[in-house]
């Protein structure tokens, strides 16, 4: 329109027309120059807030209604290991069959929430998001997306599980240190009444009176309290270099003819590696768990002693047994936890405090019907 209005005043006035074309354009100019300045700054912040957003160490995930766009910062992808094609997509199209499908029912919530704890499994990896959802305003407070970002709060999951279990064992060690004083003492004088009446009395009144099984049931008590007494002051373990594998050894001729008899094959494949151990303590932790493995497995069945070096000593101990419950599982290392009528449920519980005392870790590494396996990790002192 101004170049024809132009042209037609060429036409009357030359110098005129001139005039006025050189002004325009330059007015023209100057507004396209202010407009690319305003739209350079609007990318640069664009970039800067993006980039801002990119650096939280939170996942944040922003849905655009108007215009159905979604915008996915760097840690929601490395939380969620995904690409950020696929989180849109699964946004979008959300599917039946995932197994995160609890975490993926969030994004279909409209209303805003706070703090909502959902578990996320990916590549093997179990997670536990803090999720919230906050709405999105523009300049006249009406709503026009929604904003999602949640936090990966496994370690503190895990480390609020460790104090309740720290708490627990100590209460129970306390409870420990005051029960073995009022227990021990009129357990020991009962004890020996009946050891003096199974030596003194005939063979015919002990069966009449089971003198026999009273004292069995007797030192079954004195067990259970000397394992809360271990629990409760463990003494700290006096270390030595030794191999895993004679210890080993040492444990499985402890079981030679429970092994003869029952027909368990042991198969032993251990990396002869210096550890820094206590050779007392750690035997106590092998016998633990082979008389478990022992009791899984029942008759004809395996186990398995195995391991890999790695940055730490890794052993592996596994029965053909029918496997853990899936209900306790998770709990199986705190105390009175067991699947035997007649333990104690703290043979794990002293196993769990031995190996930390060595600095390392154990833990439940598969059960299922087809056997179990449990896992030690030490340190290499090189």
């Amino acid at each position: 329109m101004v170049s024809l209005i132009l042209s037609v005043l060429f036409q009357f006035n030359t110098l005129f027309g001139l005039f006025l074309y050189t002004v325009t354009m330059l007015l023209l100019s100057s507004t396209f120059q202010q407009y690319s300045r305003l739209y350079e700054k609007l990318e640069n912040d664009k970039v800067y807030i993006e980039q801002l957003l990119n650096s939280l160490p939170i996942g944040l995930i922003t849905i655009d209604d108007s215009k159905s766009s979604h915008f996915i910062n760097d840690s929601a992808a490395t939380l969620l290991h995904l690409e950020k094609k696929e989180i849109k997509q699964r946004i979008e199209q959300k599917k039946k069959n995932d197994h995160n499908i609890s975490f993926w029912d969030l994004f279909m919530q409209r209303e805003p929430f706070r703090q909502v704890k959902v578990k996320y499994e990916k590549n093997g990896k179990k997670k536990i998001f803090l999720v919230s959802q906050s709405n999105v305003l523009n300049l006249y407070g009406e709503k026009v997306g929604r904003t999602i970002f949640f936090l990966d709060i496994t370690e503190i999951e895990e480390l609020t599980k460790r104090m309740h279990q720290s708490e627990k064992l100590a209460l129970m060690g306390e409870m420990a240190a005051k029960a073995a004083h009022e227990i021990r003492n009129p357990l020991a004088v009962i004890h020996g009444f009946l050891a003096f009446m199974n030596e003194n009395l005939h063979e015919r009144d002990r069966e009449q009176y089971h003198i026999p099984l009273l004292l069995q049931e007797i030192d079954r008590i004195n067990a259970i309290v000397e394992d809360m007494l271990l629990i409760a002051k463990p003494s700290a373990p006096v270390m030595k270099e030794a191999y895993m594998e004679t210890i080993v050894q040492d444990v499985l001729s402890l079981f030679q003819q429970t092994l003869e008899a029952k027909n368990i094959r042991v198969h032993v494949r251990l990396d002869r590696v210096p550890l820094s151990i206590d050779p007392k303590q750690m035997m106590q932790v092998l016998y633990n768990l082979l008389y478990n493995s022992i009791e899984a497995v029942g008759k004809d069945g395996t186990i398995c002693l195995y391991s890999d070096v790695g940055e730490t000593y890794n052993m592996y101990v596994y029965d053909s047994g029918s496997g853990i419950p899936t209900h306790i599982q998770e709990t199986i290392f705190e105390p009175f936890i067991t699947t035997k009528s007649s333990g104690t449920g703290l043979g794990l519980t002293i196993v769990k405090r031995i190996i930390e005392n060595h600095g390392g870790t154990i833990a439940l590494h598969d059960s299922s019907e087809q056997g179990t396996t449990f896992v030690i990790k030490l340190p290499i002192r090189r």
